[in-house]
């Protein structure tokens, strides 16, 4: 064997070592974004057809319809297709969609009191809605409540991550990124969050 073709094959050699270290450092990379954008437009889907559901929710509140008629109108607007999709469960179906049910003064958004959670006054976001699930607000409707008032619905339903962030990113932890940071990075142990749909109509009284 000459020198030369002793150097040609070291070179190969070489060359492939060089190959696989570049597959190795740029696989995880190339990986981690192909399951990101499976989890964007996963999302992007299941999003939208909250906000359907919550707006044909809030359609049937403004006519007060009872909450057994709008939760069922919210679920059956959502296939069992799109609740499989966002769940990954083969079983799922659209009734563990979470529905919720209000009836809201005007400018709801900007309404100021104690936070449920701190006792603390300051902004709570529709904190003065009637829900109409508790029993004690079973007899307000749309029908019964002053003018300019909202019928608002909610849809929600648990989306599960196929993006193992955990394993790629150690401070992706939900008690440090989030809660009101980043969708992606807000997530729970078991790599699920919640997504939901709100929609606000005028009651037609």
């Amino acid at each position: 064997m000459t020198r030369l073709s002793h150097w040609l094959i070291i070179k190969r050699e070489s060359d492939r070592g060089a190959v696989a270290v570049e597959f190795a450092l740029i696989f995880p990379i190339f990986l981690f974004m192909i399951l990101f954008m499976l989890d964007a437009g996963r999302y992007l889907m299941v999003q939208m057809a909250m906000n359907n559901a919550a707006e044909v929710g809030a359609r049937s509140i403004s006519y007060s319809a009872d909450t057994t008629t709008t939760a069922s109108l919210i679920r059956s607007s959502v296939t069992d297709a799109i609740a499989r999709l966002s769940t990954l469960d083969s079983t799922a179906t659209s009734l563990g969609i979470s529905a919720g049910e209000y009836v809201c003064p005007l400018n709801s958004e900007t309404y100021v009191g104690p936070n449920p959670l701190t006792g603390i006054s300051g902004l709570v976001p529709d904190g003065n809605c009637f829900d109409l699930s508790v029993q004690s607000y079973s007899g307000v409707n749309c029908s019964t409540v002053p003018a300019n008032y909202r019928a608002m619905a909610r849809a929600s339903v648990t989306f599960k991550w196929i993006t193992p962030l955990g394993l790629i990113i150690d401070l992706a932890d939900p008690n440090l990124v989030g809660p009101n940071g980043s969708i992606y990075f807000n997530r729970n142990a078991t790599d699920t969050t919640t997504i939901e749909g709100k929609a606000k109509l005028l009651c037609q009284n």
